[in-house]
């Protein structure tokens, strides 16, 4: 193997952190003991990779990228925006470890990088970027643009804030950052890409379905209609003013309600097939 994958072996063995409470709507902060360890993460990435900028940002995340400083500073940028957000509004536990994150120019960059790490599989694992549960490891290629980073860097943290997230709602909610902006710290997701595919095929897939579907579901053979759907069913609920009371309370209350759904219509305080009806005439207005 080449030596980014010792590197990146090295840094994922470091010891499990403990970090402070988030405070009210900003980034967890880590303690003291915390940030010595994630200051060596920082010093082993620096010491493998001389030329690339390397810089803790937002709590928890080495990134690390190939390229200039002002790329540097955009990526820096496009997390720490996307990890304030999601404290401020939804999520409340903490990583307990660094998160090594490398950012990479362009596909030629970042097919190399992948290779060097993961051998004859890294075709398998695409051209835009992912996120390794198994390493907690991020890589991006950066060149298409932000959304991608901005997509992969909410698994890790919603793992952490609700371990027993369903599949579609892991994909739904990073699917969100694809597209947005921020107002006030908060993040207002718009429509992209992924509405042409739930558009060709919509009502193949019943909410019901939706809510109940397994990893296998989602990850299988129609995975961009569950992206698809659960991205925008998502946004459907931020734009009505549900999404962060639903996300609470489904991980809240996930060991009563595993589907989320009586949360839902609890939340929505109508019906499933109503708030689904609903939800398919706002798709029908995005023609």
């Amino acid at each position: 193997m080449l030596r980014q994958h010792a590197v990146v072996v090295a840094v994922l063995a470091l010891p499990l952190l403990t970090l402070a409470s988030p405070a009210a709507a900003d980034i967890p902060v880590p303690d003291a003991a915390a940030r010595r360890v994630l200051d060596a993460a920082v010093r082993d990435v620096e010491q493998a990779h001389p030329r690339y900028h390397v810089d803790l940002t937002a709590g928890w995340f080495v990134v690390a990228t190939d390229g200039s400083r002002a790329a540097h500073a955009k990526a820096r940028a496009v997390v720490t925006q996307a990890v304030r957000s999601l404290y401020l509004e939804y999520f409340e536990a903490s990583p307990t470890a660094p998160l090594p994150t490398f950012v990479l120019p362009n596909a030629a960059a970042y097919r190399r990088f992948v290779a060097s790490v993961y051998g004859d599989e890294g075709p398998a694992l695409g051209n835009l970027g992912f996120f390794d549960p198994g390493r907690r490891l991020l890589i991006l290629n950066h060149g298409p643009g932000p959304g991608t980073l901005a997509h992969e860097l909410v698994h890790p943290l919603l793992r952490h804030d609700f371990p027993q997230a369903p599949a579609w709602l892991d994909e739904g909610f990073a699917a969100l950052y694809e597209h947005k902006t921020y107002r006030d710290g908060r993040m207002k997701p718009f429509v992209n890409w992924r509405m042409r595919h739930l558009r060709a095929r919509a009502r193949d897939l019943s909410l019901h379905e939706l809510m109940t579907s397994s990893t296998g579901d989602v990850y299988g053979r129609d995975s961009g209609l569950y992206y698809a759907m659960g991205r925008h069913f998502l946004m459907h609920l931020h734009r009505q003013g549900h999404l962060a009371a639903f996300y609470r309370a489904y991980r809240d209350d996930f060991a009563a309600d595993p589907t989320g759904i009586t949360q839902l219509e609890r939340v929505v305080g109508q019906p499933l097939a109503t708030i689904e009806a609903a939800f398919w005439t706002w798709v029908e207005r995005h023609r």
